[in-house]
């Protein structure tokens, strides 16, 4: 008899013990999840944020601007220009 109260103490122990340590998991796989979920939504923020800035650096006045006033550059004049002259359905190449 006192084996058996013995060996019923000690699986309560262990129970007792996995349902302690399986509460542990729960709550910190809880916390990783919620910390994935804000670290998203902060990612997710800051793409927008990033497509903005993206959408006003390359609008076409600024960079007329930037390559006007950095690089140098010019539009090309009328006498720059290439013009190539296209096939016309009888031609023969």
């Amino acid at each position: 008899m006192k084996r058996l109260n013995m060996l019923l103490l000690l699986l309560c122990a262990l129970f007792g013990t996995a349902q302690i340590w399986m509460s542990y998991l729960r709550n910190s796989n809880a916390r990783a999840l919620h910390d994935t979920h804000t670290s998203i939504m902060s990612l997710k923020n800051e793409i927008k944020e990033l497509e903005v800035e993206e959408g006003s650096l390359i609008r076409p006045e600024r960079l007329r601007r930037v390559a006007h006033e950095t690089l140098g550059m010019r539009s090309p004049k009328p006498s720059q220009f290439i013009h190539l002259a296209l096939p016309q359905p009888g031609d023969k190449p």
